[in-house]
């Protein structure tokens, strides 16, 4: 295949472009470093310890970093949802615990955490469900 047809998107292939290019920019707005991590990662195809490098940030950083957003930008791409950069903030912060967490022990950390706000819950569960179905699609870069 020449690098011609290459370039040709199917449009199926070429929403889900736009929709992740949408996505990421609404990430850039909310998660500058994450972002880029995920800029770098995806489309530079560099590896953790490369862009921990780029980024100035530890190899450990880039991995934590990687995780949320791309729970995020899979279920952004999927329905459009979008947060406001506080609720992000928050949501972030929870999620990130949550996947170092074993399933077993996420529910009940999740009601501690969440034990008031039922919104904010729904949203990280999202996520988590987000993070594994973008586990699955996403293991590798575009490069």
């Amino acid at each position: 295949m020449s690098l011609d047809e290459a370039a040709v998107l199917s449009p199926g292939r070429a929403e889900e472009l736009i929709a992740l290019d949408d996505a990421l920019k609404s990430l850039a707005i909310i998660d500058v470093r994450r972002s880029h991590v995920v800029e770098l990662r995806f489309f530079g195809g560099l590896s953790n310890e490369e862009i921990a490098e780029v980024l100035k940030i530890s190899p450990n950083t880039v991995m934590r970093d990687w995780k949320v957003p791309k729970a995020w930008l899979y279920r952004a791409m999927s329905r459009s949802r979008r947060m406001n950069p506080e609720r992000w903030q928050q949501a972030s912060r929870i999620l990130e615990i949550a996947l170092e967490r074993s399933p077993e022990r996420r529910a009940a950390y999740l009601d501690e955490v969440c034990a008031n706000d039922d919104e904010l819950r729904r949203e990280v569960e999202s996520l988590l469900l987000a993070s594994a179905q973008a586990g699955r699609k996403w293991s590798v870069s575009l490069v």
